[in-house]
């Protein structure tokens, strides 16, 4: 049984043809990390591939649970190892809409998950593990609510139309692992972060015509390449932080900036002020077409645009 769950999961691993990697090593590393306790691991599909959109909702209040792309006739597989026998984290599998529920025993809260986490004598290796593999050849709708903890998110290659992340206080990374974008236009990334961090890596590659994000106490770090494409993003930050880092400073940007005296704001040396609360870099134009357009409301918080180290 557990062989034959490590080959089974080995499939669905997103590895490229070029990644040489020993087998052998590859199953003793896989091994090491199906055995949790004892308990028994599981494997659960949902969906079917197809040119329609799957609306995929997924809810880890208090377990880490980590997507990645993957090729297989199934839009959603996931491998976990559930405390509970008869546990089933597909709460919702309807024609195209999927809802996943990593809790189990309640339907456990943000507030309840932190006081588990708090007060529980759980350590790590007790921890629920969760792998959630997506069909790249399917468009999704993504919505992810993450509570504590920490986990990855890799849209490499896949078809994401909308994409809805809530952190609550968790350490979350979103990111295109082999620089795979995003294969088609996506209409709105739309991210809240309270008290946790969370990395959108290449968010670029993501190709979101609008990015909205809210920002608590947390913080929020965005990277950009130098594949742009043009974009908005909107940014709400409290007492957080936003830093938003370019591989390639002349990307044209222009920064609408509603700032307080509570805060603080730093800006790199090839920006200039050409209204009030308006600010571009020396590449800008008006008629350029990979234009970054910021629109920026922050009141006690950090704000830093910088180059990549």
């Amino acid at each position: 049984m557990h062989n034959s769950f490590l080959i089974t999961l080995c499939n669905f691993l997103p590895f490229d043809n070029t990644m040489k990697v020993c087998p052998l090593l590859l199953l003793f590393a896989l091994w090491g990390t199906v055995n949790v306790c004892g308990q028994s691991k599981q494997h659960y599909q949902a969906g079917t591939v197809g040119s329609e959109t799957i609306n995929l909702t997924l809810n880890a209040a208090s377990v880490s649970c980590k997507i990645s792309p993957t090729y297989s006739t199934q839009a959603v597989n996931i491998f976990g190892y559930p405390q509970e026998d008869h546990f089933n984290p597909i709460v919702y599998n309807h024609q195209k809409d999927i809802n996943l529920n990593f809790e189990e025993g309640s339907n456990q809260t943000l507030s309840t998950s932190l006081s588990a986490k708090v007060f529980s004598q759980l350590n790590e290796t007790r921890e629920n593990l969760w792998y959630v593999y997506l069909a790249r050849n399917t468009p999704f709708n993504l919505e992810l609510n993450y509570g504590v903890g920490s986990s990855s998110v890799d849209l490499s290659g896949l078809s994401v139309e909308r994409f809805k992340i809530n952190t609550g206080s968790a350490e979350i990374r979103v990111g295109f692992e082999n620089s795979r974008p995003n294969k088609i236009k996506m209409d709105t990334l739309l991210a809240k972060v309270d008290m946790g961090v969370l990395e959108l890596d290449k968010l670029d590659l993501a190709r979101a015509e609008q990015v909205i994000t809210q920002i608590g106490f947390g913080k929020i770090y965005m990277q950009f390449t130098d594949r742009i494409e043009s974009s908005t993003i909107h940014a709400s930050v409290g007492a957080g932080m936003l830093e938003v880092v370019f591989d390639d400073i002349n990307t044209p940007v222009i920064i609408y900036l509603n700032d307080s005296p509570l805060c603080r704001v730093k800006l790199p040396k090839n920006f200039k002020k050409i209204a009030p609360e308006t600010f571009v870099n020396s590449t800008y134009s008006t008629s350029a077409t990979n234009t970054l357009s910021f629109n920026i409301d922050v009141s006690m918080g950090n704000v830093v645009f910088r180059k990549s180290r």
